[in-house]
């Protein structure tokens, strides 16, 4: 009798796994229903098929690759027409013998972009994102460099040299501006909890503010000597009245201030992370 259970058992687990294995199979299938411009050309775009009650899918090709698919419209435009438009200025990009390394993710009016030299390529849509599990800025990274790739650059790698990057590709950002005096704080905080649940690393690119949202990307430009940095929002302060904000010791020993303790600042929030 437990022979029989055994067999059964085991004959019931071999018949799901298999069953398992083709539905596995199938569903990760991607189904195109329609091309669109030349499969023959280097740069190319195909539709998916549509769930009912949602966007049609566009997935771009560069060499016969997929690098990126938009699932969501952004900016007034569906993922046909994002889809469109960077794959007509990749086509042009390719033509003309564009320098991959130059493609950089940035930010324009604060959203976080995928940028050539000053032009735009693509957005990175909150959607996507959080359907990713990334930060916007962390989608436009792997966009980037999924365009990187297959156009024979390095990829990018994701650290505190990005911010520097953003810093480099930014237009000016949200619009955010405030001068004041800066301070930082470093000694008996290293290590302790900041206010956005981090450990606080004095030797980290991060800062303390009163009311900018954590993971504000913000560049500090020191007023007395013109030198610059750039940094994330992970705590709250400083509450000394007439400070605005607190660096890491790092970032305060970048921009020229860790001697003198504060100094005059001007902040721009580039975007957020």
């Amino acid at each position: 009798m437990s022979l029989r259970r055994g067999v059964s058992l085991t004959f019931i687990i071999a018949i799901s796994c298999m069953f398992w294995f083709s539905y596995s199979v199938v569903a990760s299938e991607e189904k195109f229903v329609e091309t669109q411009q030349e499969e023959q050309s280097l740069v190319y775009y195909r539709l998916h098929e549509a769930e009912e009650g949602k966007s049609i899918p566009a997935s771009i090709f560069v060499k016969e690759e997929k690098i990126l698919t938009f699932t969501q419209s952004a900016g007034g435009l569906s993922p046909r027409e994002r889809a469109a438009i960077l794959a007509d200025k990749l086509k042009v990009f390719v033509e003309n013998n564009g320098n991959p390394e130059k493609i950089y993710p940035g930010y324009r009016n604060g959203i976080a972009v995928g940028t050539y030299e000053d032009e735009t390529l693509f957005t990175a849509d909150v959607k996507s994102a959080r359907s990713s599990d990334m930060s916007v800025s962390q989608l436009a990274l792997y966009w980037t460099n999924s365009i990187r790739k297959v156009l024979g650059a390095s990829e990018l790698l994701n650290d505190f040299e990005l911010f520097k990057l953003i810093a480099k590709n930014s237009d000016g950002g949200s619009g955010y501006l405030e001068t004041g005096v800066a301070s930082w704080y470093g000694g008996h905080f290293h290590g302790r909890r900041a206010a956005d649940g981090s450990a606080y690393n004095m030797n980290k690119f991060t800062a303390a503010h009163k009311t900018l949202p954590f993971g504000s990307i913000v560049k500090v430009t020191n007023l007395r000597n013109n030198n610059s940095c750039v940094v994330k929002i992970t705590d709250r302060g400083p509450f000394i009245e007439g400070r605005i904000i607190d660096l890491s010791r790092v970032a305060a020993e970048e921009i020229g201030m860790l001697g003198s303790g504060v100094s005059k600042v001007k902040i721009e929030v580039l975007g957020r992370v």
